[in-house]
């Protein structure tokens, strides 16, 4: 589980089903503070699809931290300026503080395991049997046509 990090890249982290909750739950409570703000219908949408994405993002076997934090500083320049998002701003920024504070846990405990774990050891080869290290016995070889002459070759004067 741990190797599927060099398919994904440096930059993710496989996330505990618990932690995934967790930020499923905080993902909730981002999308309410949107649609209960006064902010107009378009950026509530682009911020509706960020969340979206993050949602996919995190939907992912190994979740790419790197852009984890692109859509977050994206998600929270897009509620600046906003009246009513700004009395739940402070929310807001520790939502989404809290979340990517969990996807850090999670990244520390991974790594933390893999050091544990550490490289695998390179086999030895499989030992040699003692039939193994005989050499294999010669092919018979085929009569050579001097054979069939026999004992004839005495007479032959050179």
């Amino acid at each position: 589980m741990l190797n599927n990090d060099l398919i994904a890249g440096a930059h993710s982290v496989q996330l505990a089903t618990a932690t995934k909750a967790k930020i499923e739950g905080q993902l909730s409570i981002l999308r309410g503070l949107i649609e209960n703000s006064d902010m107009p219908a378009t950026r509530r949408v682009k911020l509706i699809a960020q969340l979206d994405d993050f949602a996919a993002e995190l939907n992912r076997p190994r979740l790419n931290y790197a852009a984890v934090a692109v859509v977050a500083t994206a998600f929270l320049a897009g509620i600046q300026g906003v009246t009513s998002t700004l009395a739940d701003a402070p929310n807001a920024y520790q939502t989404v503080g809290t979340i990517l504070k969990w996807v850090g846990q999670d990244k520390v405990a991974e790594d933390k395991e893999r050091e544990r774990l550490g490289t695998p050891t390179p086999m030895l080869p499989a030992p040699m049997t003692p039939s193994a290290t005989k050499p294999a016995p010669m092919a018979a070889k085929s009569p050579s046509p001097l054979q069939d002459l026999g004992d004839d070759l005495d007479d032959i004067p050179f």
